[in-house]
């Protein structure tokens, strides 16, 4: 939320989008939100739709959305690139568990299936 100085009443506030659903069709308002120290309450200044907004307002939106778009594509990055990396952690250890499995079959006296001379005789 984008700080501004209001347009109705001059104090600084929050550049706020609320959103309404009526009959399947969604409208967007747009709000300055004051936040009054003495009361704790809020206060709104209600604008109107984006295009009753001055233009130093729309571009507050555009570049608020613009670096909250950019932020949003560097999380999406670092978290394919983590879940990759983990991909690759668990293959690994994967491959390093069946490796250990292998080898401990093999230590195993009773198992050489490679040596002609130990063979099962149930007689």
């Amino acid at each position: 939320m984008p700080r501004v100085k209001c347009i109705k009443c001059g104090r600084v506030g929050n550049l706020t989008a609320k959103k309404t659903k009526s009959h399947g069709t969604t409208y967007e308002y747009y709000y300055v939100q004051h936040y009054v120290k003495s009361t704790g309450k809020i206060e709104w200044c209600y604008l109107g739709r984006y295009d009753s907004l001055p233009i130093e307002y729309k571009r507050t939106i555009h570049n608020n959305t613009q670096h909250y778009t950019q932020n949003l594509q560097n999380l999406n990055n670092f978290e394919s690139s983590f879940i990759s990396e983990n991909n690759e952690e668990v293959l690994r250890g994967r491959r390093l568990a069946w490796s250990r499995l292998r080898d401990l079959g093999s230590r195993d006296p009773g198992s050489n299936p490679g040596d002609p001379t130990k063979s099962l005789n149930c007689f």
